[in-house]
């Protein structure tokens, strides 16, 4: 959906390092599992998530180890912001997050999978600066609409920097939420366009066997034009890529968890 086109147009280098032992700071694709001081964040064979862990890709192996490290796969998680991992690799723009989800996934899957609904919910918020800044954020939403004959959203962005002004973004879905062990859905640029050459990105849920909350993973890549990718401000995209990522993320939750509390009126947020 937007969201995937807002996260992934930019980009900043965060260097991941296991001897930081900071896990929200390191890339999936840096993660070995056969290092030692990660081992123990492998299920072992009498705990109760060893069937599970080996039910997984390697892939989502390496996710669960960082989560688990994390401290995500517990009941109740404190989090004051979604830990974001923006960084350059291979000629791509890629970010990583996630949020922990304190209700069951099948409660959730509804929300999930009723794309018609997204543009009442989703958008709320979204080009409402969270901070003490006045300014604007050089992208805000302006609608998206499912075609269901299509399977796609149909995003309406105004860019405010290089190319100024209103584009069109088709987002295919790929519905794979009811699959196992780990539920995803995937969205993807229809087609290449002026600003945008390639996109994707994933939302993979990680239900564990008898718990009573999920987390979801969301990682993503775009490719974009030059121009953006070279010379948009780096503090610029630090700032507004992660106030718009909470605001996303805050989104679900309030949906998902059915809370009340309009993403409009939050409170304003300090850096």
């Amino acid at each position: 959906m937007h969201l995937v086109y807002i996260l992934i147009l930019f980009s900043i280098v965060i260097p991941g390092s296991f001897s930081k032992r900071d896990y929200s700071e390191v890339p999936v694709y840096e993660i070995d599992l056969s290092e030692p001081e990660i081992s123990k964040f492998v299920p072992g064979r009498g705990s109760g998530y060893f069937d599970y862990f080996n039910r997984l890709s390697d892939r989502d192996k390496k996710i669960f180890v960082k989560l688990a490290a994390t401290d995500l796969l517990k009941d109740e998680v404190k989090l004051d912001e979604p830990p974001i991992i923006i960084y350059k690799k291979d000629g791509l723009f890629k970010i990583e997050t996630y949020v922990h989800i304190p209700i069951s996934f099948d409660k959730a899957l509804p929300v999930f999978k009723g794309f018609e609904k997204y543009r009442e919910w989703v958008l709320k918020g979204m080009n409402i600066r969270r901070t003490d800044s006045k300014g604007h954020y050089f992208v805000d939403i302006n609608d998206m609409e499912y075609i269901p004959a299509k399977k796609r959203f149909r995003t309406k962005v105004y860019l405010r920097v290089v190319f100024g002004g209103n584009y069109k973004l088709d987002l295919c879905v790929l519905d794979e939420l009811d699959s196992s062990p780990v539920p995803v859905l995937t969205l993807q640029a229809c087609r290449s366009s002026k600003l945008v050459k390639e996109m994707k990105g994933e939302y993979r849920s990680f239900v564990l066997p008898g718990a009573s909350y999920f987390v979801v993973y969301f990682s993503g890549y775009a490719r974009v034009h030059w121009a953006l990718y070279n010379f948009l401000p780096m503090a610029l995209v630090k700032s507004q890529v992660g106030e718009r990522v909470e605001t996303i993320l805050e989104n679900i939750q309030y949906k998902v968890e059915d809370v009340k509390e309009d993403p409009v009126n939050r409170k304003i947020k300090n850096n």
